[in-house]
């Protein structure tokens, strides 16, 4: 189910389940995008990830997941930065040092 956000954008309301317990999650389609592609990048499933984000007992558990979302993606983000880093040349190219 779609619907339109208070605070001007869409949401996407799915069922889940947090270890046995079943229940709604209310989520930006590209937030739902963004978990899923870290299941994908973790090999674990999404009842995993939000039964392991339920365990540290958050008041609200989709604001979790949105905090846990962005963490992700920055440090994803850090590594492909440090990645990229690591494989550039910090050496002057010759043709820069005549001029």
């Amino acid at each position: 189910m779609t619907f339109f956000c208070k605070y001007g954008g869409t949401q996407v309301r799915k069922t889940v389940y947090v270890g046995e317990r079943r229940s709604t999650m209310n989520l930006e389609p590209e937030m739902w995008e963004a978990l899923d592609d870290i299941c994908v990048r973790e090999t674990l499933t999404l009842n995993r990830i939000l039964t392991l984000l339920a365990s540290r007992r958050p008041r609200n558990l989709t604001g979790a997941v949105r905090v846990f979302i962005v963490s992700y993606l920055r440090g994803a983000a850090q590594e492909g930065v440090l990645a990229v880093h690591q494989q550039k040349s910090h050496a002057v190219p010759a043709d820069r040092l005549a001029a």
